[in-house]
């Protein structure tokens, strides 16, 4: 578990973002590679508003997960599935009012194709 953001992916590769929304409040989730911002989504809704899916390269492996709602940051949990060729981290973040950290919820997945 990666509760700061940060991870550790293959570095040169290509992976999957996924955000997810379950909350009225505005969230922008930023999904940094290496030190630099890479994607951004924007949104709010329930019901697992689909943000939207982004394929990132990731440079030397330093990839960091943001989420901000209000402009304030919200608390992360994490959980990897690391088997075989199946990668995916699964991050949830609190935005502070129902603590059910499923405020956004983003999917890095790889490898790809």
């Amino acid at each position: 578990m990666a509760d700061d953001g940060v991870f550790r992916i293959p570095a040169g590769i290509e992976f999957g973002a996924t955000v997810l929304v379950n909350s009225a409040l505005a969230q922008t989730v930023k999904v940094l590679v290496d030190g630099e911002v890479r994607a951004t989504f924007d949104g709010s809704g329930i019901k697992d508003k689909n943000l939207g899916t982004q394929v990132i390269h990731s440079g030397r492996g330093e990839v960091r997960v943001k989420v901000e709602a209000g402009g304030k940051p919200s608390e992360l949990l994490a959980n990897t599935i690391s088997e075989k060729n199946l990668n995916v981290i699964v991050i949830g973040s609190e935005d502070g009012s129902d603590y059910d950290y499923n405020d956004s919820i983003v999917v890095l997945n790889w490898p790809l194709g």
